[in-house]
């Protein structure tokens, strides 16, 4: 079965500094993943180079056996990427019920109600919060906002930048277990998570990232047994 999306040794330069060197790797259908690492090791900047905000200078991104690294960002949307970057990125002066309708936008279906419908069902809080203004949210319910927008899209793989950032540990938990509904309806992830042990507990496969380089890669099950993992980024 051929991968849902395919980074081919892609590498990325902000100015003269090279971000992320060298990275390949491969998302099946229907699965989570995780890139795991410190900050600034180039976890963020592998999800702009995905979802268009950032070409990389080398290499290939394919999706759906389509190249797309040469696309602009909203093409990659249309095409069913859909980013929620770190720190929400919402529109605050907006209603909740624009910000989800903004997550439609390049659809060529004008039927949305369905979608709205599952997007409640994932979460409830914001069917009553849909004329409030998004600024105006918990921390916990715009991180639920921006995901849900994201679902809007109609997407067939989600990048979640962060998800768990700022949040209580009742929050991260309610968070994490959306996360997995949606996977389970079909959509994969690409999961990037200062919040290791999450990360490792929803994604089946994990990268591990130093200074733009995977140096680490596996089975989350095997890396869990690993003694760098472990003291470096899970505090065992």
């Amino acid at each position: 079965m051929s991968a849902l999306l395919e980074l081919k040794k892609i590498s990325v330069h902000y100015g003269m500094a090279e971000a992320v060197r060298g990275v390949s790797f491969a998302l099946a259908e229907k699965e989570i993943i995780t890139l795991i690492g410190a900050n600034g090791a180039g976890k963020s900047t592998i999800l702009k180079a995905i979802s268009g905000v950032k070409k990389p200078t080398v290499g290939e991104i394919w999706f759906q056996e389509e190249r797309i690294d040469k696309l602009s960002p909203e093409k990659i949307v249309a095409r069913g990427i859909a980013h929620v970057p770190e720190r929400r990125r919402i529109f605050p002066y907006m209603s909740v019920h624009d910000n989800l309708k903004a997550g439609a936008y390049l659809r060529k279906d004008s039927e949305i109600g369905p979608d709205l419908e599952n997007v409640f069902h994932h979460f409830s809080i914001l069917k009553q919060r849909l004329g409030q203004m998004a600024g105006t949210l918990s921390g916990g319910e715009q991180q639920m906002l921006a995901m849900a927008r994201g679902l809007m899209a109609g997407p067939h793989l989600m990048l979640l930048d962060e998800p768990s950032l700022g949040l209580s540990p009742l929050l991260v938990m309610e968070i994490a277990n959306i996360a997995v509904e949606i996977n389970k309806q079909g959509v994969g992830i690409i999961l990037v998570e200062q919040n290791a042990a999450l990360a490792f507990r929803l994604a089946k496969k994990a990268y591990v990232l130093e200074t733009g380089n995977i140096v680490l890669e596996g089975d989350t099950a095997e890396l869990l047994n690993d003694q760098k993992v472990k003291e470096k980024y899970l505090g065992i």
